[in-house]
């Protein structure tokens, strides 16, 4: 398709019928230790892992690969539209399931009544006091029935230890959960007569359009509209153990799919803190590094990723090189607002004659 006289070529790969194990593995990127309770409960149709080749930016879906949960169909027949068919073509594929999911109903309501439920749930563990994770939510939904009470509810529910389960599938910078509703393009429709209710009372800044994508590629993605690129920041406790819930659902009928894409490997948490750099005496940065007694110290750097508190590091040492042949710190504070920190130690000059001696330094973040 030609569109403001630059052409775009748009296909999506899918593989449909997927385990829980796959689609978790594939998702898990950095910092993120997966420590099992894997469900998968989902029609085996409707979940899968995608290639999208070209992905575009403000025309269609942006993400490159990763797994996608729908209420649909995944892929395409003869006689069903799935998620790579012409938007021209209308994804309505009713599995006549009924449920009442827990998590689902904290985002639709009590009384709502769940359809065409798709979910992957699993145990992990972060490195960090954040994970991220990055996803489109898209729809056949859009642009008609934005503004009603017809729309898919889904959520990115995590449960910290000692917790129950919480949504972080917002609206940047908002407590809105994202939606047909909480993002679209309202402006483009005429005669949307709950536009107060449904989309602007949600509140403040809504329907947020700058996080909305009109599927203008009709090649190949079937869903009519979709968000941009979002990301989840979740808050998390480094080292224990959380559960991780993926979901959508249909809400009051089963008709008018939608999908949720989540790129591969962006599902991270990064550590606390962690070595960036090491420098020996003489400026070198090989695995073999060493100190010289009276020249220029040896450093280590280390960078954070959070930078809204103080964290302190200790250090202990062993080896050969005993406490009068070094100067070292055994703790040190990265002030709040800074997200790096050299640290440095040095051989002590002692005018002994000694062989080459060895020293070890492990750093630890007290909990």
């Amino acid at each position: 398709m030609n569109w403001l006289g630059v052409s775009y070529t748009q296909t999506i790969s899918l593989i449909d019928n997927q385990t829980a194990a796959a689609l978790t593995n594939l998702l898990a990127g950095k910092g993120i230790q997966v420590s099992g309770g894997l469900t998968l409960n989902c029609n085996s149709l409707a979940n899968g892992i995608f290639v999208n080749v070209n992905p575009t930016p403000n025309l269609s879906l942006a993400i490159d690969s990763g797994i996608v949960l729908c209420t649909g169909r995944v892929l395409s027949t003869a006689a069903d539209t799935g998620i790579n068919a012409s938007r021209f073509r209308l994804a309505s594929n009713n599995w006549a399931i009924t449920t009442t999911d827990a998590q689902i109903a904290t985002i639709a309501g009590a009384s709502a009544t769940q359809r065409d439920l798709c979910f992957l749930q699993f145990n992990f563990i972060p490195r960090g006091d954040s994970a991220y994770i990055d996803y489109v939510f898209a729809s056949e939904d859009y642009p008609e029935y934005a503004c009603s009470q017809f729309y898919d509810a889904f959520g990115i529910f995590v449960q910290a230890p000692s917790d129950t389960f919480k949504n972080y599938s917002k609206v940047p910078g908002t407590n809105i959960s994202v939606s047909i509703n909480s993002i679209n393009d309202t402006s483009k429709q005429t005669g949307v007569s709950n536009f107060n209710t449904y989309c602007k009372g949600l509140g403040a800044g809504s329907p947020f359009i700058q996080y909305y994508t009109a599927n203008l590629i009709n090649n190949h993605i079937v869903y009519d509209g979709m968000t941009k690129v979002l990301r989840a920041r979740i808050p998390v406790q480094p080292n224990l153990q959380h559960t991780m819930k993926l979901a959508i659902a249909d809400i009051l009928d089963g008709n008018f799919d939608s999908g949720i894409f989540f790129k591969k490997s962006s599902f991270t948490s990064p550590p606390l803190i962690e070595i960036t750099d090491r420098k020996a005496s003489n400026g070198s940065n090989k695995d073999t590094l060493f100190l010289i007694e009276g020249c220029n110290p040896g450093i280590v750097s280390f960078s954070r990723s959070t930078v809204s508190a103080p964290i302190t590091v200790n250090a202990s040492f062993s080896g050969t090189a005993s406490s009068g042949d070094f100067s070292a710190a055994t703790s040190f504070t990265i002030a709040t607002g800074n997200s790096t920190f050299n640290y440095n130690v040095s051989a002590l000059t002692d005018g002994v004659k000694e062989n080459i001696e060895s020293l070890r330094i492990i750093f630890s973040v007290p909990a």
